[in-house]
C-alpha cells in the first residue's frame, strides 16, 4: 500500500502523491548506498489521476526495490475545479516543476540515494519525463523513460486524432493564438540540455499521440549526439494491446532502468 503525501510546488502549491515504500527492505543496504527511484507521473491530464487502483507493473518494481513517487500534479482530477484547471493554457510549466518537486521530495527521503533517480511515464507522463530531462537546470534525473509522449505540441496537434485535437485545443488554445506557449511546452526545442540516457518506446499505430513525436525527438538525439534507445511496435496503438508486446516492453524498461540506476 503507499502512503498519501502532499508536498510543495515551486509557487506554493500544494501537490498531492502516492509514495511506494518496498517491503522489507534491506536496511544495511538502506545506510550504505540508498534505494533507487523513480517519479511515475501519470497520463491525461484531462479526468486523470494517480490512485488506489491496483498496478501490477507499479507492484512489480516496487518490489524489485525501487521507491516509486507518483505525483497528481496540477490539471489532475479530484482535488477541485481551481487544481484540475491549474495547468490550462500552460502546459509543460507549472506541472513539470511539480514533478521536479517530486524528485526533490525524494532526494531529501532518508533511505533514498538522490543520485539514482529516474523519471517515468506513459502519454502526458511520458511527455513530462522528455520535459524533465531537458529543461531542469540541476539535472535531478539519471534517466527517463517516455512511453508514446508528445515531442512538439503543434505538430502533436497536427498529426493527431480528433479527440486528442480537441483536447489540445481546449487545454491549451489553437496554435495560432497561443504559438510561444507551444513552443515553451515542447521538450523537443531543448534536446540539446540533455544529459540523462533516455528509452522511448511508442505504437506505430497510435492516432492520438503520433509515431512522428518519438521519431522526430529521436532525430533530434542523434544530431546532438545523445545517449536514447528506441523501439516501436508496428502493430500498437496508444497503448498495448498485445500482450506479447507488452511483456517486452516491460521487460526492455526494467534492463534500462536497472542498468542506469541498480
Amino acid at each position: 500500500m503507499p502512503m498519501h503525501i502532499e508536498f510543495t510546488s515551486y509557487d506554493g502549491w500544494p501537490i498531492p502523491g502516492f509514495l511506494y515504500w518496498p517491503g522489507a527492505p534491506d536496511e544495511k543496504q538502506e545506510r550504505v548506498r540508498g534505494l533507487a527511484a523513480i517519479v511515475y507521473p501519470h497520463g491525461g491530464p484531462k479526468n486523470a489521476q494517480c490512485d488506489l487502483a491496483w498496478d501490477p507493473v507499479r507492484q512489480y518494481f516496487v518490489a524489485k526495490g525501487y521507491v516509486i513517487l507518483c505525483p497528481n500534479y496540477r490539471g489532475s482530477t479530484g482535488y477541485g475545479k481551481h487544481f484540475k484547471e491549474g495547468n490550462l493554457f500552460n502546459w509543460g510549466v507549472g506541472d513539470l516543476q511539480d514533478c521536479l518537486a517530486a524528485a526533490d521530495v525524494l532526494m531529501r527521503t532518508p533511505g533514498v540515494d538522490p543520485e539514482r533517480l529516474a523519471s517515468w511515464g506513459q502519454s502526458y507522463g511520458g511527455y513530462l519525463t522528455l520535459l524533465a530531462l531537458v529543461k531542469d537546470p540541476q539535472y535531478r534525473f539519471k534517466c527517463g523513460v517516455c512511453l508514446y509522449g508528445d515531442s512538439h505540441l503543434k505538430t502533436s496537434w497536427a498529426l493527431g486524432d480528433h479527440s486528442g485535437r480537441q483536447d489540445l485545443e481546449w487545454q491549451m488554445g489553437l496554435p495560432s493564438d497561443r504559438a510561444r506557449a507551444y513552443e515553451i511546452g515542447s521538450p523537443l526545442n531543448y534536446v540539446k540540455h540533455m544529459r540523462a540516457p533516455v528509452l522511448i518506446i511508442h505504437g506505430e499505430r497510435d492516432a492520438r499521440v503520433h509515431l512522428n513525436e518519438s521519431a522526430q525527438f529521436v532525430a533530434a538525439l542523434k544530431r546532438e549526439g545523445k545517449a536514447f534507445e528506441y523501439k516501436t511496435y508496428p502493430d500498437e496503438g496508444h497503448g498495448f494491446a498485445n500482450p506479447a508486446n507488452a511483456l517486452d516492453a516491460l521487460r526492455r524498461i526494467e534492463r534500462f532502468l536497472d542498468w542506469h540506476l541498480m
